[in-house]
């Protein structure tokens, strides 16, 4: 495995069918000790990128396939650039040219980790989220979205502590639950998050594939203490 910019070690990511709106996915990344990425490259003004039926936590990884305008341009100037984006739910899918008003206040930091260009004109990036923010101020709608923000760094309970380890032991056991209930994660998936002890990460990973509304997500991802 190798470090990426993020702090992140990319482990075996294995995907799901996706469609234009949102990525399945089982990521298996381990993020460094409290799961923190590094900011000092992040820029003062934010791209914004909504997106549609799924919520993008912090250390989970998705495909996500875009076909409008303003989002294909954040895209490509981001991916020539530095790569970060604000990923954001929108809280109605409907609105094809979404403003900020359609979105919530809350996202995750993410980087683009890989581009593609299909065929039929969309555009599919993987990206890795990394940490939650909140829109300060929505700047501009043209050529894209862009916010002033602020990170919200998640609380993480102290090292070694009882209640923790159990709490840990508890979410792999959930996690493991997820894993066996898809027929087409091989056993490596399992193996793999194993070795995962990380409390933020098991919290995300737990948050991002549970059967629930974007809604229901989204108030996960607020809540600033992972316990």
């Amino acid at each position: 495995m190798t470090n990426n910019r993020g702090g992140y070690l990319l482990g075996p990511i294995l995907f799901t069918d996706s469609d234009e709106d949102q990525g399945e996915l089982i990521p298996l990344i381990s993020p460094d000790e409290e799961g923190q990425a590094r900011t000092d490259d992040y820029p003062a003004e934010l791209p914004i990128l909504p997106i549609k039926n799924t919520v993008l936590f912090p250390g989970v990884v998705i495909p996500i396939t875009v076909g409008r305008q303003k989002s294909i341009r954040l895209i490509k100037r981001a991916y020539r650039g530095d790569r970060i984006v604000g990923v954001v739910a929108q809280k109605n899918n409907k609105s094809e040219d979404p403003g900020f008003e359609d979105l919530y206040n809350t996202g995750t930091v993410a980087r683009l980790l890989k581009m593609l260009v299909l065929p039929d004109g969309n555009t599919t990036v993987i990206i890795q989220g990394q940490l939650r923010f909140a829109i300060s101020q929505g700047l501009r709608e043209d050529p894209f979205l862009s916010a002033q923000y602020e990170l919200l760094p998640d609380s993480y309970p102290e090292k070694k502590v009882k209640e923790t380890k159990a709490l840990i032991r508890s979410l792999k056991e959930a996690a493991f639950k997820i894993l066996h209930l898809n027929p087409e994660i091989p056993q490596e998936a399992q193996i793999a998050l194993n070795s995962i002890d990380g409390l933020g990460f098991l919290t995300h990973f737990l948050s991002s594939n549970i059967n629930a509304e974007v809604g229901d997500k989204q108030r996960l991802l607020e809540l600033s203490d992972v316990q």
